[in-house]
C-alpha cells in the first residue's frame, strides 16, 4: 500500500512537472510576444515622430505661404485660403500624432508592466520545478527505503518461519522423550511388580528356614 500511495504521488509530481514546464513555455512566448510588441511599438513611434516632424515642416510652409499670399494682395488671397486650410490640416496631424503618441508610451508601459509580470511569473515557475525536482528525489528515496523495508520484513518472516519449524521439532521430541520416560516408568512399575511376588514367593516357600547372608544382600539388593 505504501508503494502504490508512493507512485501516485510520483505520478502526480510527474504531471505538475509537465504542467509547470508547459507553463514555462507558455511564459517564454508571452514574453517574446511582449518583447516583439515593445519592438513594434518602437518602431511606430519612429514613425508617429516622423509624421509629426512632417506635420511641423507642413505648419511652417503653411505660414510662409500665407504670408507671401498677404504679399501678393487681392490676387493671393485664393491662394491664402489654401495656405490656412494646409496649416489647420497641419495642426491636427500635430494633435493626431501627439495622442497616437500618449498611446504608445501608455502601451510601451503596459507592454513592460506584462514582461515585468512574466518574469515574475517564469521565476516562480523556476521555483516550482525546482521544488518538484526536490520532492520526485524525496518520492525516489522513499521507494528505496520502502523496498528495504519489504526486504527485511521478507526475512524476519523467513526466519520466523524457520523458528517455527525449530520449535515444532523441539515439540515433537519433547512428546517423544515423555513417551519414552513413560513406557519406561511403566517397565519400572512391572519390575517392582515381578520382584515383590518374587520375595513373596521365596518367603512361603522356606518360612522357617534362615535367610542366607548372601540372599538376603541379593533380597535386599532387588
Amino acid at each position: 500500500e505504501m508503494t502504490a500511495a508512493m507512485r501516485e504521488v510520483s505520478q502526480a509530481a510527474s504531471a505538475a512537472t509537465s504542467a509547470v514546464e508547459d507553463a514555462s513555455r507558455a511564459a517564454h512566448a508571452v514574453r517574446g510576444a511582449v518583447d516583439s510588441l515593445a519592438e513594434s511599438t518602437g518602431q511606430i513611434d519612429g514613425v508617429v515622430k516622423t509624421v509629426s516632424s512632417i506635420s511641423d515642416q507642413t505648419r511652417l510652409l503653411a505660414l510662409n505661404a500665407t504670408i507671401e499670399a498677404a504679399r501678393a494682395g487681392a490676387a493671393g488671397k485664393g491662394f491664402a485660403v489654401v495656405a490656412e486650410e494646409v496649416k489647420s490640416l497641419a495642426d491636427e496631424t500635430t494633435a493626431a500624432t501627439g495622442e497616437i503618441g500618449d498611446k504608445l508610451a501608455q502601451l510601451a508601459a503596459n507592454s513592460e508592466e506584462v514582461r515585468e509580470a512574466v518574469l515574475r511569473i517564469d521565476e516562480m515557475l523556476r521555483r516550482v520545478e525546482e521544488s518538484q525536482t526536490s520532492i520526485a528525489a524525496a518520492i525516489e528515496e522513499q521507494n528505496a527505503t520502502i523496498v528495504e523495508i519489504t526486504r527485511s520484513a521478507t526475512k524476519v518472516a523467513d526466519a520466523t518461519a524457520g523458528l517455527r519449524t525449530d520449535v515444532s521439532s523441539c515439540v515433537a521430541a519433547t512428546d517423544r522423550a515423555r513417551d519414552s520416560l513413560d513406557r519406561s516408568r511403566a517397565q519400572m512399575d512391572v519390575m517392582e511388580q515381578a520382584t515383590t511376588a518374587q520375595q513373596k514367593a521365596v518367603v512361603a516357600m522356606a518360612p522357617d528356614v534362615a535367610v542366607h547372608p548372601l540372599r538376603a544382600a541379593v533380597t535386599a539388593h532387588a
